[in-house]
């Protein structure tokens, strides 16, 4: 399918998000905001990172960009320097 194909996800609500870090894959459940509304799974896949900055009960999504290597690396380090200084380690976690 190429992209004129795809359908528009522009205005969608975000109803749910699952991040699959071991095979590199987000799966998003979406909702149209059309006339008649219609539920629609998005997969993206080969996913090497990600960034929902504050997702909010009704987010929308205004677009979806994909970006090479060369522009991540500047983008996210900056993101990550900020994100170490804030970082709490943990030392009694359990898992379930």
């Amino acid at each position: 399918m190429n992209e004129e194909e795809l359908p528009s996800l522009h205005d969608n609500i975000i109803l749910s998000y699952e991040v699959d870090l071991e095979n590199k894959r987000i799966r998003m459940r979406t909702r149209s905001s059309h006339a008649v509304p219609k539920n629609m799974d998005v997969l993206f896949s080969g996913v090497m990172a990600h960034a929902f900055d504050t997702p909010l009960h009704g987010s929308i999504i205004l677009d979806l960009d994909e970006w090479d290597i060369e522009h991540f690396i500047p983008y996210s380090r900056g993101r990550a320097m900020v994100g170490l200084s804030v970082m709490i380690p943990m030392t009694n976690c359990k898992s379930g």
